[in-house]
């Protein structure tokens, strides 16, 4: 009879719910088998080795023994895997619910700020939710925004156009908030294609752009005012048109309150 040593690797886990995954016993008792080694995997499982000492009449018996302990390792380890990729979907899972969460409580913040008249807690607010990881809609959302507030109410024309540049070129093409910055940006690239027109000599025609611009349902408050205010300098000085020109520098005064054109505007008046 021969005698024979086998090592084995036994994997075992424990699952969320604390339940128990699987048991398997090796070895006897009445025959010096033995655990060596106990190590707690990171899981929350456990990892053991040891030896079985087997008697038997030959090499198929022990080989056979072996295979069972192989497979039987096998089978544990497939389960910990599905465990453990089960668990670090879980997790992921929470995460994602958790984030949508939280950006959606700081744009909550950020409104409440613009909404307080805090306008640079506002944008700096809508920062912190572009940085954040939050979703496209909403990130590209605050992105618009933060155009939206340097356009309309801090009267910075190129920080408007880098935001919503920003907005354009970071974001997916087809989300609202995305064609939205597209529909800006149109309107400030056609206000330099007017600049170019007007350098060309070509009065007329940039003045008509300066209008069309101004006029434009939407357009930033600062860019409009910029226009309307152009364009009726150039019916004044370049078209002979003090009408046209006075008509179009009572718009600005009347519409744009808070922008430095009005004052240009009302001194261009003063002088018609």
């Amino acid at each position: 009879m021969k005698r024979f040593i086998i090592y084995i690797i036994i994997i075992s886990s424990i699952v969320l719910s604390q339940d128990t995954l699987s048991t398997k016993t090796f070895g006897d008792s009445l025959i010096n088998d033995e655990g060596r080694s106990v190590q707690q995997t990171t899981d929350g499982g456990y990892i053991n080795t040891g030896w079985i000492e087997s008697y038997g009449d030959g090499e198929e018996e022990a080989a056979a023994e072996l295979a069972i302990a192989k497979n039987t390792l096998v089978e544990l380890a497939a389960e910990l895997a599905a465990a453990e990729k089960a668990a670090a979907e879980k997790v992921a899972l929470e995460k994602a619910a958790q984030l949508a969460v939280d950006c959606q409580a700081k744009y909550d913040e950020s409104t409440a700020a613009y909404e307080a008249g805090n306008l640079e807690a506002n944008i700096a607010l809508k920062r912190e939710i572009l940085a954040m990881g939050c979703d496209e809609e909403l990130s590209s959302k605050a992105q618009y925004y933060i155009g939206w507030t340097y356009g309309n109410k801090l009267f910075d024309m190129d920080a408007a156009q880098a935001e919503y540049q920003k907005g354009a070129n970071n974001y997916f093409s087809g989300l609202k908030y995305v064609e939205k910055c597209e529909e800006k940006l149109a309107l400030y690239k056609k206000n330099d294609e007017a600049e170019a027109v007007y350098r060309a000599g070509d009065f007329a025609k940039a003045a008509a752009l300066r209008e069309e611009v101004g006029l434009t349902k939407g357009c930033d408050k600062e860019l409009a005012a910029k226009n309307l205010y152009q364009a009726g300098y150039i019916h004044q000085k370049k078209l002979n048109g003090n009408a046209k020109a006075k008509t179009l520098y009572e718009a600005v005064v009347i519409s744009f309150s808070g922008s430095r054109w009005v004052d240009m505007a009302k001194q261009k008046l003063a002088t018609l």
